[in-house]
């Protein structure tokens, strides 16, 4: 029970201590605003990666592949890409 109540007295001390270097930090009357980083402009990388994370989710969310542990290839999904392709060279 003595090393318990020193430990506390230790923990209220530090707690003392770090509010203390908090109100010094403060100083006196000045308030510097800190407006964050600037805006920068949209990249071209970040514009594909959203549309390729897009994509992703568009076809792999809701995909259920629990059954899937070998890594197999999907037949439909391979159908449905290449359709439109094929269906160009035919016309």
């Amino acid at each position: 029970p003595v090393v318990e109540e020193a430990e506390e007295e230790e923990g209220g001390k530090d707690a003392k201590k770090d509010a203390k270097k908090e109100d010094k930090g403060k100083g006196k009357g000045e308030e510097v605003e800190d407006e964050g980083p600037a805006e920068l402009p949209v990249s071209d990388f970040v514009l594909k990666m959203q549309a390729c994370t897009e994509k992703f989710c568009q076809v792999w969310q809701d995909r259920d592949e629990t059954n899937n542990f070998a890594q197999k290839f999907d037949a439909e999904l391979i159908r449905e890409a290449l359709r439109p392709g094929v269906r160009d060279e035919i016309r």
